[in-house]
């Protein structure tokens, strides 16, 4: 579960602060690093009493549409301690003795998607001074409930959460926050033609017609594997004579999709949604 920071001092700013992403999410999401030190991102999600991480498939192995995947041997996760301003860095394996991926390991069966999750479970309960930071499944909306849910749809603004080109919050880890907009429908039926060099440097041309849509922003390298959250905000109704009748408070920030892969020089970015990871979950 998220814990309650608002009375620690030590923290960069207070829980009930008025901007419009809860620190407590922050919390949620850690920095990656691939054997061949690239940074990334991930996420912690909890199902029952277990905790699992999520992310790319290109953070954890060599991943892309027009290749098989292959898998890294391990990657190293910076969790939050118990303590404030400062990480704890796990080395987590991805192959047994055999090659073959650890049982915690699990890939989406489908070759365009890329999102994997990984059950660290046993390091939580190993690591007394990891704190365990996680949402529930419940934070997790599926694409056809982000429009009646929490009223997000064409042009709505967004947050990627994550750590481009690895910068972090020195005296925190926290997290960066990157304003983004939705730029396409949340159908799930898109389909958009790229290409692709493979690992013979051949350009292949593959059509992505997977369930999923885009946002308009800077997404850059070491975002990927990062969630894409909707803004804490408040809502207001108004009667039939356009007065204010109340307000309701929406605190918790939902996360509505993971970072993919981006075009250069367009700004567009591919956000699969959260019914991918609640598929492995």
């Amino acid at each position: 579960m998220i814990p309650d920071t608002s009375t620690n001092p030590n923290y960069d700013y207070p829980q009930d602060y008025i901007g419009r992403i809860d620190e407590n999410m922050l919390r949620v999401i850690v920095n990656l690093e691939t054997s061949t030190n690239s940074t990334g991102t991930g996420f912690l999600v909890n199902k029952g009493k277990q905790i699992f991480l999520v992310t790319n498939k290109h953070m954890i192995g060599q991943y892309s549409l027009v290749d098989p995947f292959i898998l890294d041997n391990s990657v190293s996760v910076y969790f939050y301690p118990e303590t404030p301003h400062t990480s704890i860095r796990k080395v987590i394996p991805l192959k047994d003795s055999k090659g073959n991926p650890t049982k915690e390991v699990r890939l989406h069966p489908s070759e365009d998607v890329d999102i994997a999750v990984i059950d660290v479970t046993s390091i939580f309960d190993a690591n007394k001074d990891i704190a365990r930071n996680s949402v529930g499944t419940g934070f997790l909306i599926p694409i056809k409930d982000t429009s009646k849910e929490i009223f997000l749809g064409f042009g709505s603004q967004v947050f990627a959460i994550g750590y481009p080109t690895g910068f972090k919050l020195s005296t925190s880890n926290y997290p960066i926050a990157k304003s983004n907009f939705i730029a396409s429908s949340l159908s799930g039926n898109l389909e958009i033609m790229t290409s692709w060099k493979n690992r013979s440097s051949v350009q292949v041309s593959k059509t992505l017609t997977k369930k999923f849509y885009l946002v308009d922003g800077l997404i850059v390298g070491g975002n990927s594997g990062g969630p894409i959250i909707s803004p804490k905000d408040f809502y207001y109704k108004v009667n039939e004579k356009h007065e204010l009748q109340s307000v309701n408070y929406k605190v918790a920030n939902l996360i509505i999709g993971i970072v993919s892969f981006g075009w250069p020089g367009t700004g567009l970015t591919v956000i699969y949604p959260c019914d991918y990871i609640l598929e492995l979950l």
